[in-house]
């Protein structure tokens, strides 16, 4: 009779637990009220790949931003999508002197010519390295 008992109460459970539960109506969720407006990323650039220790398992940061891509590869830079700390933004701008989209990128159609956006990857501990020089 225990066992009996046991077994219906175990089953009771598990069927309340399965049950879906919903909210009521008149609550919102914050997360469905915000909405994302700016375009995803056209593509990822790796601004200083070059320069990094291949030996060492690297940390990566990833910087969305507003770009205009001249014709040969060049980007020049219209502004952060977010907010980059001072010596981030001096770095990004100090490599993308000298950074150019790969040709095969830009006779492929992947990277067309004009305005953007784009995610710029760098190392942060290049960038710390270059803000104490």
């Amino acid at each position: 009779m225990r066992k009996l008992i046991l077994f219906f109460g175990l089953f009771f459970l598990i069927v309340v637990s399965c049950q879906q539960r919903t909210k009521p109506a008149d609550t919102t969720d914050a997360e469905s009220l915000e909405i994302d407006t700016t375009p995803k990323a056209t593509a990822v650039c790796w601004i200083d790949k070059a320069y990094s220790d291949q030996n060492k398992l690297p940390v990566v940061r990833t910087a969305k931003a507003h770009v205009n891509v001249k014709a040969l590869g060049k980007i020049e830079l219209k502004s952060f999508v977010k907010q980059q700390p001072d010596y981030v933004q001096r770095y990004i701008r100090y490599r993308l002197t000298t950074f150019r989209v790969p040709k095969v990128m830009l006779d492929s159609g992947y990277v067309k010519p004009g305005e953007q956006y784009l995610q710029l990857r760098y190392f942060p501990d290049l960038a710390a390295e270059y803000a104490n020089r």
